[in-house]
């Protein structure tokens, strides 16, 4: 019994030696890359959060957010071209620490692994606090 606990924990211990507990950094390089949206939530004050990506237009849906590393910005309507179409826009993207903008949006980067980025934006009115959670997954 005490050979198979001996056994048992020394897995445990060797398997917790392999996790990576580093976290990847926010910085342009590692947040460079190419995005489609694939999640987005929405809340206000006294109304839970709830599931708008049902809302999204299919032509919208599978659209490219083109983040490049010399901060220039392209997004492309790629797949089911939407009516009318903006079949390419470019811009700017900025990051200064966690909070990014990129067409319109401009809010804190709440979650980033290196393939999926969620970005938490808040806005409010004299009544509500609007939170907005748009989480894109890198094609890359």
């Amino acid at each position: 019994m005490k050979k198979v606990l001996l056994i048992i924990l020394s897995f445990g211990s060797f398997a917790s030696c392999n996790k990576s507990t580093s976290k990847l950094e926010v910085n342009v390089q590692n947040i460079s890359g190419n995005y489609i949206l694939k999640d987005l939530r929405m809340s206000a004050t006294g109304v839970p959060e709830q599931d708008a990506y049902s809302t999204v237009k299919e032509c919208v849906a599978d659209d490219l957010y083109e983040l490049k590393p010399d901060q220039s910005f392209e997004y492309i309507d790629t797949g089911v071209v939407c009516t009318p179409s903006t079949l390419r826009y470019e811009d700017t993207w900025k990051l200064e620490g966690d909070q990014i903008s990129f067409y319109g949006q401009t809010g804190t980067i709440t979650k980033f692994d290196g393939n999926t980025m969620e970005v938490t934006s808040t806005t409010n009115d004299a009544e509500n606090v609007y939170v907005t959670k748009s989480t894109y997954e890198n094609q890359e």
